[in-house]
């Protein structure tokens, strides 16, 4: 079962925020390992109108055994600010976002990962559009017992934490990984297992290690670290989500210029893709330079490129030289 609930959404200035779900998998670890769909998506979570409470996102039958990752794919976010009556544009770096469980699923008994999303922290003013930075409290739990009441929301009245951690996603659509709390959770954070160099006590970027140690962490046999990212997108790959580029570090960066852009996103200098003035199907181009006409739009490589320091600004507008953006004065 998934939860999904909300905290500081009056410190926010959105009065509506809807992520519309897609198809949800778990990763089964140990024998067998692989990925389980708990759900073939088509929810809508209001975020701001939560006001504290939780819902449930998906409930389904699953194999008994431990999943230690839970991929997220998200289709839409519709979000409007207070002040306006238009919708916000909101770019998502990823289109499916991979969290790190550590959910024992056993037969008869009901096992739940709780998403708590920060409303406020989880996007990122870029002046004339925003970005999905998803800030999200992941816990895992096992033993629930629970009761949905008329409203439709739900109440857990029982289940022992196995794992708590914050998942702190960037402009990028990289994570950062802090554990809060759950009776594993020392081990999961001070994780070493030598045989197979997994060590995720220093360095809480990689969200593949951390599901390794999850595994470890439940009693499962490590096998050697594969050669993919979280999602399994080989190394030295581009995932069919767009710009992300599988490093030999087995962390995502986005990389537009090798990966390309979603339809009606522009490539920044940066590798990250913005919201653009381009129809679709004109995100390729030819030639080397500024395209004539149409500040900061530079053809690099093939793609198109928002490059603001060679190619100047739209009237009214101002360039912000870390990423080649113009944003609004």
């Amino acid at each position: 079962m998934i939860i999904v609930s909300s905290t500081n959404a009056n410190a926010t200035g959105y009065r509506n925020v809807t992520l519309t779900m897609g198809e949800i998998s778990a990763y089964a670890a140990g024998v067998g390992a692989g990925w389980v769909i708990a759900s073939t998506g088509n929810e809508s979570v209001e975020l701001v109108g939560l006001g504290g409470k939780s819902i449930i996102l998906a409930r389904n039958r699953v194999w008994v055994g431990k999943y230690t990752r839970l991929a997220l794919r998200v289709d839409a976010i519709d979000a409007f600010w207070n002040s306006t009556s238009g919708k916000v544009p909101v770019y998502s770096p990823r289109q499916a976002y991979v969290l790190i469980t550590m959910v024992p699923v056993s037969y008869g008994s009901t096992s739940a990962v709780e998403l708590v999303f920060d409303v406020n922290r989880s996007f990122t003013d870029m002046g004339n559009y925003e970005i999905f930075t998803p800030y999200v409290e992941v816990r895992s739990l096992h033993n629930v017992q629970y009761i949905v009441r008329e409203d439709g929301t739900v109440d857990v009245s029982a289940g022992a934490a196995d794992l708590r951690e914050m998942a702190v996603f960037n402009q990028t659509g990289s994570a950062t990984w802090n554990v809060i709390g759950g009776s594993n959770g020392a081990c999961v954070e001070n994780c070493s297992y030598s045989s197979n160099s997994i060590n995720c006590g220093s360095s809480h970027a990689n969200p593949l290690c951390h599901a390794e140690c999850a595994s470890y962490c439940m009693g499962e046999h490590l096998p050697p670290l594969p050669t993919a990212c979280e999602d399994g997108t080989p190394v030295s790959s581009c995932s069919s989500n767009k710009p992300m580029y599988c490093s030999s570090g087995r962390n995502y960066v986005a990389d537009c210029r090798r990966c390309g852009c979603p339809e009606n996103y522009d490539c920044t200098s940066s590798g990250t893709c913005t919201p653009g003035a381009a129809g679709p199907h004109e995100h390729t181009c030819s030639g080397s330079g500024c395209i004539a006409g149409n500040p900061p739009i530079a053809c690099r490589n093939g793609q198109r490129i928002q490059d603001c320091v060679a190619c100047g600004c739209p009237s009214g507008k101002t360039c912000r030289e870390s990423d080649g953006v113009c944003v609004s004065s």
